[in-house]
């Protein structure tokens, strides 16, 4: 999260009985979710020295979780070996974000079957529109969810999700309050048009309320499980079609 005008610095003082405590309780943790300042010092550190061996769901923003190196990332999966919901929010404000959302290479994840990406800001809609489509997930991941906070507007037009070339397991959910691009959808491609079918296929419309939720995971995971059964079907049909209209190629 960007720095607060009004945060107040946190010393290695301050920090120390929350460094007690994390010791203490870190093998027994099962949910994890971490809302930081910039202003803390050696939080990540603090974070990533401990073996989480129970926890399977872990929420914190990008800059706290981003590898730097194989051996960091290598390092990442020994210290969580139950992890399997992942949500990394990224903030426009960080520097380091920025340097993160440009490398959307998630396949060092070894143990990650849900993927959770936020992104906070229309100001990242250029580097939403690069990176996404590339987007690159370990065969292990069962469904990415991309998600839009605390924006005016979504940052891309409908036309330019008809391009994206994803994995079958990546859903984008949009807010309620962008509902009404779904009738925009229709006026711009009718329905039976295959860009509607494409762009209907991807997006999970959701209440606002409901998003982090686990209800956003089932809506995820049923549209996921649909989207599969269809690529199998369009497989035993036409492989070569297959692989050259959704941009990838993988083994059944």
């Amino acid at each position: 999260m960007a720095n607060s005008p009004s945060s107040k610095s946190i010393s290695e003082k301050d920090l120390l009985p929350f460094k007690t405590l994390l010791t203490r309780l870190a093998p027994f943790i099962t949910r994890l979710s971490v809302s930081i300042y910039d202003s803390i010092p050696g939080l990540r550190e603090r974070l990533l020295e401990h073996h989480y061996s129970r926890l399977h769901e872990l929420i914190l923003p990008i800059q706290l979780f981003y590898p730097t190196s194989e051996e960091e990332a290598d390092a990442l999966n020994d210290m969580l070996p139950a992890l399997r919901k992942l949500r990394l929010v990224y903030d426009v404000y960080s520097p380091v974000d920025e340097v993160a959302i440009t490398h959307q290479d998630f396949t060092w994840l070894t143990n990650v079957t849900h993927l959770y990406l936020s992104y906070a800001a229309t100001a990242m809609q250029t580097q939403i529109d690069d990176s996404v489509p590339s987007l690159a997930v370990p065969p292990g991941v069962q469904v990415v969810v991309l998600e839009v906070l605390d924006a005016d507007g979504i940052p891309f037009e409908l036309e330019g999700i008809v391009h994206w070339n994803v994995h079958p397991s990546v859903i984008l959910i949009i807010q309620e309050q962008y509902s009404e691009l779904s009738k925009d959808l229709k006026a711009i491609y009718p329905v039976g048009d295959w860009r509607h079918d494409h762009v209907t296929d991807l997006v999970v419309w959701v209440e606002e309320s409901d998003v982090c939720y686990e209800s956003v995971w089932e809506i995820a995971e049923k549209k996921v499980k649909e989207r599969w059964k269809m690529f199998r079907k369009t497989l035993s049909v036409d492989r070569q079609k297959f692989v050259e209209f959704y941009g990838f190629s993988f083994v059944m």
